[in-house]
Protein backbone atom coordinates (compact mmCIF):
# COMPACT_ATOMS: atom_id res chain seq x y z
CA UNK A 1 0.00 0.00 0.00
CA UNK A 2 2.81 2.43 0.88
CA UNK A 3 4.47 1.81 -2.49
CA UNK A 4 1.18 2.59 -4.21
CA UNK A 5 1.02 5.92 -2.39
CA UNK A 6 4.49 6.80 -3.65
CA UNK A 7 3.53 5.72 -7.16
CA UNK A 8 0.42 7.91 -7.15
CA UNK A 9 2.37 10.88 -5.82
CA UNK A 10 5.03 10.43 -8.49
CA UNK A 11 2.33 10.27 -11.13
CA UNK A 12 0.85 13.52 -9.84
CA UNK A 13 4.09 15.46 -10.31
CA UNK A 14 5.28 13.58 -13.39
CA UNK A 15 2.13 13.12 -15.46
CA UNK A 16 3.91 13.19 -18.82
CA UNK A 17 2.63 16.57 -19.95
CA UNK A 18 3.89 19.58 -17.94
CA UNK A 19 0.47 21.22 -17.93
CA UNK A 20 -1.01 18.09 -16.33
CA UNK A 21 1.60 17.81 -13.56
CA UNK A 22 1.51 19.30 -10.09
CA UNK A 23 4.49 21.16 -8.66
CA UNK A 24 4.46 19.16 -5.43
CA UNK A 25 2.66 16.13 -4.01
CA UNK A 26 2.13 15.73 -0.27
CA UNK A 27 1.18 12.28 0.98
CA UNK A 28 -0.72 12.69 4.25
CA UNK A 29 -1.67 9.58 6.21
CA UNK A 30 -3.16 8.91 9.63
CA UNK A 31 -0.61 7.80 12.21
CA UNK A 32 -3.39 5.81 13.97
CA UNK A 33 -3.50 5.01 17.66
CA UNK A 34 -1.83 1.62 17.26
CA UNK A 35 1.22 3.41 15.84
CA UNK A 36 1.23 6.32 18.29
CA UNK A 37 4.29 4.89 20.05
CA UNK A 38 6.27 4.29 16.85
CA UNK A 39 6.05 7.15 14.34
CA UNK A 40 9.68 6.39 13.51
CA UNK A 41 8.61 2.96 12.28
CA UNK A 42 5.95 4.50 10.03
CA UNK A 43 8.54 6.87 8.56
CA UNK A 44 10.90 3.92 7.94
CA UNK A 45 8.14 2.07 6.11
CA UNK A 46 7.55 5.05 3.83
CA UNK A 47 11.27 5.47 3.12
CA UNK A 48 11.45 1.77 2.24
CA UNK A 49 8.41 2.18 -0.01
CA UNK A 50 10.13 5.00 -1.91
CA UNK A 51 13.19 2.80 -2.43
CA UNK A 52 11.01 -0.12 -3.55
CA UNK A 53 9.30 2.15 -6.07
CA UNK A 54 12.69 3.25 -7.42
CA UNK A 55 13.72 -0.37 -7.89
CA UNK A 56 10.86 -0.85 -10.35
CA UNK A 57 12.88 1.13 -12.89
CA UNK A 58 15.41 -0.99 -14.70
CA UNK A 59 18.22 1.37 -15.67
CA UNK A 60 20.42 3.41 -13.30
CA UNK A 61 19.75 6.51 -15.40
CA UNK A 62 15.98 6.16 -15.03
CA UNK A 63 16.24 5.40 -11.31
CA UNK A 64 18.39 8.49 -10.80
CA UNK A 65 15.88 10.63 -12.69
CA UNK A 66 12.93 9.33 -10.66
CA UNK A 67 14.90 9.66 -7.41
CA UNK A 68 15.45 13.35 -8.15
CA UNK A 69 11.74 13.90 -8.71
CA UNK A 70 10.88 12.18 -5.42
CA UNK A 71 13.50 14.14 -3.45
CA UNK A 72 12.42 17.47 -4.89
CA UNK A 73 8.66 17.15 -5.32
CA UNK A 74 7.16 14.44 -3.08
CA UNK A 75 6.71 14.58 0.71
CA UNK A 76 5.16 12.37 3.36
CA UNK A 77 3.41 13.75 6.43
CA UNK A 78 1.41 12.36 9.34
CA UNK A 79 -1.89 13.37 10.89
CA UNK A 80 -1.76 12.33 14.53
CA UNK A 81 -3.50 10.28 15.52
CA UNK A 82 -5.83 10.88 12.55
CA UNK A 83 -7.21 13.73 10.45
CA UNK A 84 -10.27 14.10 12.69
CA UNK A 85 -8.01 15.40 15.45
CA UNK A 86 -7.55 18.62 13.44
CA UNK A 87 -11.29 19.32 13.65
CA UNK A 88 -11.04 19.65 17.42
CA UNK A 89 -8.69 22.60 16.93
CA UNK A 90 -11.37 24.42 14.94
CA UNK A 91 -14.81 24.32 16.62
CA UNK A 92 -16.55 25.48 13.44
CA UNK A 93 -15.26 22.46 11.54
CA UNK A 94 -16.90 20.19 14.12
CA UNK A 95 -20.24 21.74 13.19
CA UNK A 96 -19.54 21.14 9.51
CA UNK A 97 -18.64 17.55 10.35
CA UNK A 98 -22.15 17.17 11.74
CA UNK A 99 -21.95 17.84 15.48
CA UNK A 100 -25.41 19.21 16.41
CA UNK A 101 -25.80 22.72 17.76
CA UNK A 102 -25.69 22.85 21.55
CA UNK A 103 -23.73 19.62 22.04
CA UNK A 104 -20.91 20.10 24.56
CA UNK A 105 -17.46 19.16 23.30
CA UNK A 106 -14.93 18.32 26.02
CA UNK A 107 -11.71 19.49 24.40
CA UNK A 108 -10.03 22.77 25.26
CA UNK A 109 -7.90 25.40 23.55
CA UNK A 110 -4.84 24.33 25.54
CA UNK A 111 -5.23 20.67 24.52
CA UNK A 112 -2.99 19.52 21.67
CA UNK A 113 -5.12 17.80 19.01
CA UNK A 114 -2.16 15.59 18.08
CA UNK A 115 -2.13 14.30 21.67
CA UNK A 116 -5.89 13.97 21.73
CA UNK A 117 -7.53 13.12 25.05
CA UNK A 118 -11.09 13.85 26.11
CA UNK A 119 -12.46 13.49 29.63
CA UNK A 120 -16.11 13.67 28.58
CA UNK A 121 -17.76 11.54 31.31
CA UNK A 122 -20.80 10.60 29.24
CA UNK A 123 -18.62 9.47 26.36
CA UNK A 124 -16.29 7.47 28.58
CA UNK A 125 -19.14 5.55 30.20
CA UNK A 126 -21.27 4.99 27.07
CA UNK A 127 -21.98 1.39 26.09
CA UNK A 128 -23.30 -0.56 23.14
CA UNK A 129 -26.70 -0.58 24.83
CA UNK A 130 -26.89 3.09 23.83
CA UNK A 131 -27.13 1.91 20.21
CA UNK A 132 -30.39 -0.11 20.08
CA UNK A 133 -30.56 -0.23 16.28
CA UNK A 134 -27.03 -1.64 16.17
CA UNK A 135 -27.82 -4.22 18.84
CA UNK A 136 -30.82 -5.41 16.84
CA UNK A 137 -28.54 -6.40 13.97
CA UNK A 138 -27.00 -9.89 13.58
CA UNK A 139 -23.68 -10.23 15.39
CA UNK A 140 -21.76 -10.46 12.12
CA UNK A 141 -23.23 -7.15 10.96
CA UNK A 142 -22.63 -5.48 14.33
CA UNK A 143 -18.88 -5.93 13.98
CA UNK A 144 -18.89 -4.16 10.61
CA UNK A 145 -21.18 -1.31 11.65
CA UNK A 146 -19.89 -0.74 15.20
CA UNK A 147 -18.61 2.85 15.70
CA UNK A 148 -14.98 3.38 16.67
CA UNK A 149 -15.83 4.38 20.23
CA UNK A 150 -17.06 0.84 20.85
CA UNK A 151 -13.80 -0.69 19.61
CA UNK A 152 -10.81 -2.03 21.53
CA UNK A 153 -8.63 1.08 21.27
CA UNK A 154 -8.67 3.60 24.16
CA UNK A 155 -11.72 5.70 23.38
CA UNK A 156 -10.54 8.76 25.31
CA UNK A 157 -7.69 9.07 22.78
CA UNK A 158 -9.77 8.38 19.68
CA UNK A 159 -10.87 11.63 17.97
CA UNK A 160 -12.83 9.83 15.26
CA UNK A 161 -14.61 7.75 17.89
CA UNK A 162 -15.46 10.85 19.92
CA UNK A 163 -16.69 12.65 16.81
CA UNK A 164 -18.88 9.67 15.95
CA UNK A 165 -20.28 9.77 19.48
CA UNK A 166 -20.92 13.53 19.34
CA UNK A 167 -22.93 12.79 16.18
CA UNK A 168 -24.58 9.72 17.72
CA UNK A 169 -27.87 8.50 16.31
CA UNK A 170 -29.25 5.52 18.29
CA UNK A 171 -31.88 4.80 15.65
CA UNK A 172 -29.27 4.25 12.93
CA UNK A 173 -27.61 0.87 12.58
CA UNK A 174 -24.15 2.49 12.66
CA UNK A 175 -25.22 4.62 15.66
CA UNK A 176 -23.82 7.86 14.19
CA UNK A 177 -24.50 10.40 11.48
CA UNK A 178 -20.79 11.15 11.04
CA UNK A 179 -19.33 10.02 7.73
CA UNK A 180 -15.73 10.52 6.63
CA UNK A 181 -16.80 10.88 3.01
CA UNK A 182 -19.47 13.51 3.72
CA UNK A 183 -19.16 15.39 7.01
CA UNK A 184 -15.45 14.66 7.20
CA UNK A 185 -14.83 15.99 3.71
CA UNK A 186 -16.95 19.10 4.37
CA UNK A 187 -15.04 19.81 7.59
CA UNK A 188 -11.65 19.32 5.97
CA UNK A 189 -12.43 21.44 2.91
CA UNK A 190 -13.37 24.44 5.04
CA UNK A 191 -10.98 23.84 7.93
CA UNK A 192 -9.69 27.08 9.46
CA UNK A 193 -5.94 26.63 9.21
CA UNK A 194 -5.59 29.95 11.00
CA UNK A 195 -7.37 28.52 14.03
CA UNK A 196 -5.03 25.54 14.09
CA UNK A 197 -1.83 27.47 13.47
CA UNK A 198 -2.66 29.96 16.22
CA UNK A 199 -2.39 27.26 18.91
CA UNK A 200 1.07 27.71 20.52
CA UNK A 201 3.32 24.72 21.15
CA UNK A 202 0.88 22.28 19.57
CA UNK A 203 0.47 20.29 16.34
CA UNK A 204 4.14 19.57 15.64
CA UNK A 205 3.37 17.19 12.77
CA UNK A 206 1.06 19.68 11.12
CA UNK A 207 3.75 22.34 11.58
CA UNK A 208 6.16 20.12 9.66
CA UNK A 209 3.64 19.92 6.84
CA UNK A 210 3.16 23.69 6.78
CA UNK A 211 6.94 24.21 6.91
CA UNK A 212 7.38 21.90 3.93
CA UNK A 213 4.59 23.54 1.94
CA UNK A 214 5.95 27.00 2.71
CA UNK A 215 9.37 25.95 1.46
CA UNK A 216 7.94 24.42 -1.71
CA UNK A 217 5.80 27.42 -2.59
CA UNK A 218 8.34 30.02 -1.54
CA UNK A 219 5.64 31.92 0.31
CA UNK A 220 4.79 32.38 4.00
CA UNK A 221 1.69 30.75 5.54
CA UNK A 222 -1.57 32.58 4.88
CA UNK A 223 -2.17 32.81 8.64
CA UNK A 224 0.22 33.75 11.48
CA UNK A 225 2.02 30.74 12.94
CA UNK A 226 2.14 30.65 16.75
CA UNK A 227 5.42 29.64 18.42
CA UNK A 228 6.10 25.93 18.54
CA UNK A 229 8.41 23.14 17.38
CA UNK A 230 7.99 21.05 14.26
CA UNK A 231 8.01 17.24 14.37
CA UNK A 232 11.62 16.35 13.49
CA UNK A 233 10.97 13.01 11.77
CA UNK A 234 8.96 14.70 9.02
CA UNK A 235 10.67 18.08 9.02
CA UNK A 236 12.03 19.37 5.74
CA UNK A 237 14.97 20.81 7.67
CA UNK A 238 15.96 17.66 9.58
CA UNK A 239 16.74 15.35 6.68
CA UNK A 240 18.53 11.99 7.05
CA UNK A 241 21.90 11.55 5.29
CA UNK A 242 20.33 9.99 2.16
CA UNK A 243 16.80 11.35 1.78
CA UNK A 244 14.32 9.51 -0.42
CA UNK A 245 11.58 12.18 -0.35
CA UNK A 246 11.58 15.93 0.22
CA UNK A 247 11.38 15.45 3.98
CA UNK A 248 12.39 11.82 4.64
Amino acid sequence: MAVNLVQRAYGAVHAGQPEQSFDIALIVDDLELFNAHQPDRVVQVMRAAALAFLNRFQTPKMRARVATVLREQVSFHLAAPMVESWFFGDPDSLKRAGVPHGVTVCFGATDDPERFVTNDPDFLTAAQADCPALMAMPTSRQKKLRPKWLGALPRERHPKGYLQWLCRAPTLECCTTYSETHGGVDALKSLSWGALLSRPNQLGMLRSLIEDLTDALGAPPSAPLAPGAVFPLTSRHALPPSPTLRNL
